[in-house]
């Protein structure tokens, strides 16, 4: 999807990780590129093993978590929260609470919020008559969007994507075509996800040993004449198939990009062989330091190659969404 307009750009980003929550955390850990130190977690449940880099304890003078809403909610819609107020700022929650600007929300997730979903269906397996009912609306994919748009005082519309990691790219597409379309003046896009012994299990058809992380980011989308980074081009979300197998896939995903394109930096994707092999400038992968974020792990490239280039230490960047089983995508955006 070639951009129709150059003014729409980041403009505001917020990150949770297992660096900590803020993105200057995450930006150090990227920078000083050092893995986060991995922790063998057994599940309380199940009693199984996995290996997770997970989020330290927030701070407690947080007043953001004395919320009644967020009392009862799952890690990952904490984690949204707090990377959405990071990304908005005061001043513009003061807007949105005088009416004073249209937000729209876009949440992509992957695997949502799948310990409470868990804890709900044993209690199912082990008594129908006492599985609690409290729990089961925290089960639902688009429970964190939801209490997005509570907490920040938004009436607009609200969306929640579910698929693999390139649906963040789908994600920040929608939200740019809301504010072509002028229907509203900004939209936050968010991803999140949370840690489960599930989750592994599922990853390790597709990696041995994996190490999950954890977390959200939030990116706020505005037209603005100097953004952090301007989103130049998003290529088409293009899906595995039968017939166009992964490899084929990945190569029409990067003949979208422009021919002969020069970018400072390329935050790789899962699994994509030989597609970059002939890229000459600085390369990144978010999951080497932070753990496999499933569909945060895009946005967390996406955040920090805004936060890279409105600093000024690159001009340009790529991020390669290459979805572990279902669809590739990438984002251009540059300064």
């Amino acid at each position: 999807m070639s951009m129709s307009s150059s003014d729409i750009g980041i403009t505001g980003v917020g990150v949770v990780s297992p660096a900590g929550w803020g993105f200057p955390a995450m930006l150090h850990c990227l920078n000083e590129n050092k893995p986060i130190e991995k922790i063998v977690h057994k599940d309380k449940v199940s009693g199984r093993n996995f290996l997770r880099r997970e989020v330290p304890a927030p701070n407690k003078t947080n007043s953001l978590f004395r919320n009644p809403r967020l009392r009862r909610t799952s890690p990952v819609s904490r984690y949204l929260a707090a990377a959405a107020f990071e990304a908005l700022g005061e001043q513009r929650l003061e807007q949105i609470a005088s009416n004073n600007l249209r937000i729209g929300i876009v949440v992509s997730s992957y695997t949502g919020c799948v310990n409470f979903s868990q804890r709900f269906y044993q209690e199912v397996l082990d008594d129908p008559l006492t599985a609690s009912p409290i729990i089961f609306p925290e089960t639902v994919f688009n429970a964190p969007s939801s209490h997005l748009s509570a907490l920040i005082g938004s009436s607009e519309i609200n969306y929640t994507l579910v698929g693999d990691e390139s649906q963040f790219l789908s994600a920040l597409e929608v939200g740019v075509n809301w504010i072509l379309d002028d229907e509203l003046d900004a939209v936050l896009v968010a991803a999140g996800e949370e840690n489960n012994w599930l989750s592994s299990d599922a990853l390790s058809i597709f990696k041995k040993t994996p190490v999950l992380g954890e977390g959200a980011c939030a990116l706020l989308l505005e037209r603005c004449d100097n953004p952090m980074a301007k989103i130049n081009l998003i290529t088409d979300r293009l899906n595995y198939t039968s017939t166009t197998p992964r490899a084929k896939t990945l190569s029409a995903m990067r003949a979208q990009l422009p021919e002969g394109i020069i970018s400072d930096v390329l935050f790789e994707g899962i699994n994509e062989g030989s597609l970059w092999e002939d890229f000459a400038g600085k390369r990144l992968n978010v999951r080497d330091i932070m753990g496999e974020g499933f569909g945060v792990s895009v946005g967390w490239s996406c955040a920090a190659a805004a936060g890279l280039i409105g600093s000024g230490q690159f001009h340009s960047a790529i991020v390669s969404g290459s979805g572990m089983d279902q669809s590739c995508a990438s984002l251009l955006i540059g300064s």
